[in-house]
């Protein structure tokens, strides 16, 4: 089995990307110690033929690397331990955002935006592990880009990459493809 894991700490908090190269480039990622823990996302390849979305990524919210069946009572756990985001506005403090479920952000909040430590991805962009400051990239961080097909760790300054320390291209690893053709 191949994968690929990309892991970025900060003191007490890890957070880590595993990319799953002979599952078609499916990938998980979220709370990290070794293993997956609390709060993340799989995003799992389609290779159903009949379905309209094959060869698309299908998104998961996951607890302890396992998949979320009943969302709503998920939602209620978040803001009964007072960390869900209440109408998509956090509060100061440590919070986990799902927003119906097509993003997500793991961290805290200064001013109802990301400040500091975070995960953060949302449908217009990928995983991003790493600092941020505003919501926005800046600091050491780890970035995955499904449009460029890699993996960037670097240093950000409001979200442009001014330093690289190392570039993954997966282009090169030939993921394979799920055969979605429907007229087989």
């Amino acid at each position: 089995m191949s994968k690929i894991t990309a892991i970025c700490k900060n003191l007490s908090v890890s957070y880590a990307i595993v990319l799953d190269v002979d599952n078609f480039g499916s990938y998980q990622y979220g709370e990290w110690s070794g293993k997956f823990i609390g709060y993340g996302r799989s995003a799992i390849v389609i290779t159903d033929k009949l379905d309209v979305n094959c060869g698309y990524h299908r998104l998961d919210a996951t607890l302890n690397g396992n998949t979320i069946l009943d969302y709503d009572s998920f939602f209620l756990e978040l803001n009964s331990k007072n960390i869900g985001c209440e109408q998509g506005r956090c509060t100061d403090g440590y919070h986990v955002f799902y927003d119906d479920g097509m993003s997500l952000s793991i961290g805290s909040y200064l001013n109802e935006r990301l400040e500091g430590f975070a995960l953060q991805d949302s449908m217009l962009s990928y995983p991003y592990i790493g600092f941020v400051e505003n919501d926005k990239f800046h600091g050491e961080g780890i970035y995955y880009s499904i449009e460029k097909n890699e993996i960037t760790h670097g240093i950000w300054a409001s979200n442009k990459l001014i330093k690289l320390i190392k570039r993954i291209d997966l282009k090169k690893l030939r993921l394979n493809q799920p055969n979605c053709n429907k007229s087989n």
